[in-house]
């Protein structure tokens, strides 16, 4: 939105009276003739757009909004708005507006994303039409390794696409150590890392085997499950009598949640914080 500005206040509205012919700000001040209003537009910070990061629930499929406008960004078709206010509780949203105070959608608000209810309407079997498309990727052979290549799907984004698999974990001829959670098509018009080979693997024990190890319960880390999907690998307990896994991050922040993201041999809660693998336990 835009807003008038007087003397270096932002002024939602004026009126003027009728009787005086005198222009008034909302709060009763006279405007004078040497001093007019501007108009000036909000500029809400664009970093807080994010994509494939802490606002998409984990194992989602979630897009970075499109910020055209200063004042407003707008999701795909088919994509929710979603953000993390300032308790770090994940809320929906109707529309991404920029507000008289420079935030957007609520104050508090960060990690902007849009997240896909229905991820199948977000990624596209084939690359989708860009300025520079990157190639097709040919399938990447795993040998041993148990892979899918059906799995392999390609995502729209703002500014290109990117891809990834819809269950399992990019594995390519240049990954290091193994997978990657999701595979760039830069403005080139090349693969980053010049990856022209991909394929899903799926064995997602022993791509979170690293995290699970850490676990020091012993009772937890028998019954913990690993399950990869949309670039995030994640840890699961696998009894239906305790489900959800307890933690402590090291800041001192406690919590429940259903799965605790695995990254980089880090295990990290929904609000990305690094948790202490000492403080894991499966839970009712």
């Amino acid at each position: 939105s835009y807003y008038l500005v007087h003397n270096n206040n932002k002024e939602e509205n004026v009126v003027c009276n009728m009787k005086t012919q005198e222009i008034m700000t909302k709060g009763g001040a006279v405007v004078e003739a040497n001093s007019p209003f501007s108009c000036d537009m909000c500029m809400c910070p664009t970093n807080e757009l994010s994509d494939q990061q802490s606002a998409c629930p984990f194992l989602s499929l979630c897009v970075k909004p499109t910020s055209e406008d200063a004042c407003k960004a707008t999701c795909p078709d088919g994509a929710q708005p979603s953000y993390l206010d300032a308790n770090n509780m994940m809320k929906p949203s109707a529309t991404i507006d920029c507000l008289p105070s420079d935030e957007w959608i609520e104050a508090g608000a960060t990690q902007i994303t849009c997240q896909f209810t229905d991820p199948s309407k977000g990624y596209k079997e084939d690359p989708p039409v860009v300025n520079i498309p990157c190639p097709k990727l040919n399938t990447f052979s795993c040998g041993s390794v148990p892979c899918m290549d059906a799995n392999l799907v390609y995502v729209k984004t703002p500014d290109g696409y990117r891809a990834t698999c819809t269950a399992g974990a990019i594995f390519t001829d240049k990954s290091t150590p193994g997978v990657t959670p999701s595979l760039i098509c830069l403005p080139t018009g090349m693969w980053e890392d010049g990856v022209s080979e991909a394929n899903c693997r799926t064995d997602a024990d022993a791509i979170v085997n690293g995290c699970i190890a850490m676990v020091t319960d012993p009772i937890t880390r028998g019954i913990l499950k690993g399950e990869c999907a949309f670039g995030t690998c994640v840890i699961k307990c696998m009894d239906p009598a305790a489900p959800m896994l307890q933690y402590e991050d090291y800041g001192g922040g406690m919590g429940k949640a259903p799965a605790l993201s695995c990254l980089e041999g880090d295990i990290n809660a929904p609000s990305t914080a690094q948790v202490d693998p000492d403080k894991v336990k499966c839970v009712a």
